[in-house]
């Protein structure tokens, strides 16, 4: 689906790539917790999930409401409101990226061995 959205951006086709770019974010939010039945629910779940900050919630919000106002209102995005929301949907999915790459480096890093006790600490413990 970004392709397309990328497509419809080298196209000039603001409205059909921010309307693409508010389904990215629908998506992701589907794929993260499920459908909840609206927006402003899914984004509720995330954030009890502790998958969405306070502070990334606005920034999400901009973005949706920005492709809820081309695909249902009519409106011509400018290129840099156009490019600020491919911005944030390009964060959202590198976000989902990371979050498995994340878990894959953890699973593939050796774990470090235990410390092995001091004996000159050990020495002092047991002689007081």
């Amino acid at each position: 689906m970004l392709d397309e959205v990328y497509a419809a951006l080298h196209a000039d086709s603001r409205r059909l790539a921010m309307m693409g770019a508010r389904a990215i974010i629908d998506k992701a939010i589907g794929r993260r917790i499920g459908d909840k039945g609206n927006f402003a629910k899914g984004l509720d779940e995330l954030q009890k999930a502790n998958l969405l900050s306070q502070q990334e919630r606005p920034i999400i919000e901009a973005a949706f409401d920005a492709g809820s106002a081309a695909m249902h209102r009519g409106h011509q995005p400018s290129a840099d409101s156009l490019n600020t929301t491919i911005d944030i949907v390009e964060r959202v999915i590198h976000a989902e990226i990371l979050e498995e790459k994340a878990k894959e480096l953890v699973a593939a890093t050796p774990k470090r061995a235990p410390r092995a006790a001091n004996s000159a600490t050990e020495k002092r413990d047991t002689a007081g």
